[in-house]
């Protein structure tokens, strides 16, 4: 009986082992499993996430791409054509008179054309003689009222000449468009 009762006892250890061994194997091939699926699901909503943001994404851009299109057809109906710039000079002069100033006005030669994105410009050179207040007035009308035309100055220069009367120089550009 103690025979049997040892063969008893080291099958019924055996099998709880085997049980616990099978038990065992079974767990991590199912954790394993999962795991991978789990990576799976993550890199599925990542992936989920990332295409709705750029669908979002696109939408705006297409939604901002008409309104940049409007502001720019509104932005080139301010700008004139390159072969209205011949009516800079005298349009100068005039506000020149107006202010009380002396202006010695050329276009410098250099010019970017316009693209798609961007309007050209013309460079110009300036002179500008008179009393300051005057010279102020001046820049103010043809660079914030002007009617016509967009200019900027991008470097400049001022001198007392005596008797209350300033020299003003400077280097611009003024705008265009090509239709």
């Amino acid at each position: 009986m103690n025979n049997n009762f040892k063969k008893s006892l080291i099958i019924n250890i055996i099998i709880i082992i085997f049980v616990f061994s099978l038990t065992f194997f079974i767990i991590n091939y199912f954790e394993e499993v999962i795991s991978k699926k789990t990576t799976e699901i993550e890199n599925f909503r990542k992936n989920n996430i990332f295409f709705t943001n750029s669908l979002s994404n696109l939408a705006k851009i297409k939604e901002t791409s008409l309104q940049a299109d409007l502001y720019q057809s509104k932005l080139y109906l301010l700008l004139p054509k390159k072969d209205e710039l011949i009516d800079l000079p005298s349009w100068i002069d005039d506000v020149a008179r107006a202010t009380q100033v002396r202006v010695n006005f050329s276009f410098k030669g250099e010019s970017k054309e316009p693209t798609s994105n961007n309007p050209g410009y013309e460079s110009f050179i300036i002179d500008i003689n008179g009393a300051l207040p005057n010279i102020e007035k001046f820049l103010y009308n043809i660079e914030a009222i002007s009617p016509k035309f967009i200019l900027t100055i991008d470097n400049f220069n001022i001198l007392d000449v005596g008797g209350g009367n300033y020299q003003f120089s400077a280097i611009g550009k003024v705008f265009f468009r090509d239709f």
